[in-house]
């Protein structure tokens, strides 16, 4: 019974890239909106910025299950890592609007690809399909929960190297 439930919630590749996915989510989520305002964008600024990033992942699922019939779900994940990295780093090089905008739609459309991929990559790589999403949820939420609290440390010190960290976790995670 210890080694099946060892064997059953040991990390996989697939927890470690998501877990870093989620750190990285995590931090950009505190650091992108504070940068925001320090660029002097404002507060409605940040809401654009925030509904971007929201209406670009709904925008990015519309194409999705035709990417999942075209690509396998670790060369999605994989791209959405990519993504996720690069919408953490971009706002480094520059803090203007249209530059932080951009950045929240590579973040959108990260969001929506690794999101369903990792999803469907669990439903379909586990041997009880209820214990992986489960387990996936887990790992989601543990980053989730991590990649904030982290994002708002670093960032008390500095804004960019928070979005650095962010950015090299995300590649990390690739």
């Amino acid at each position: 019974m210890t080694n099946n439930l060892q064997s059953k919630w040991f990390p996989t590749m697939a927890d470690v890239v998501t877990f870093l996915f989620c750190i990285s989510f995590g931090i950009t989520t505190v650091a992108i909106p504070l940068l925001a305002l320090e660029a002097g964008h404002g507060v409605s600024g940040v809401g654009v910025l925030a509904a971007t990033s929201a209406g670009s992942q709904v925008l990015g699922r519309l194409g999705l299950t035709r990417m999942l019939d075209i690509f396998a779900t670790k060369t999605l994940l994989a791209g959405a890592v990519v993504v996720m990295g690069l919408s953490s780093l971009l706002p480094v090089f520059s803090t203007t609007f249209a530059v932080l905008l951009l950045a929240q739609v590579l973040q959108g459309i990260s969001r929506a690809y690794f999101w369903t991929s990792a999803q469907t990559h669990a439903v379909i790589s586990g041997p009880d399909r209820v214990t992986s999403v489960t387990r996936m949820n887990i790992v989601v939420s543990l980053g989730l929960l991590t990649g904030p609290i982290l994002g708002g440390f670093v960032a008390s010190q500095s804004l960019g190297r928070a979005l650095l960290i962010s950015g090299a976790v995300g590649m990390v995670a690739w």
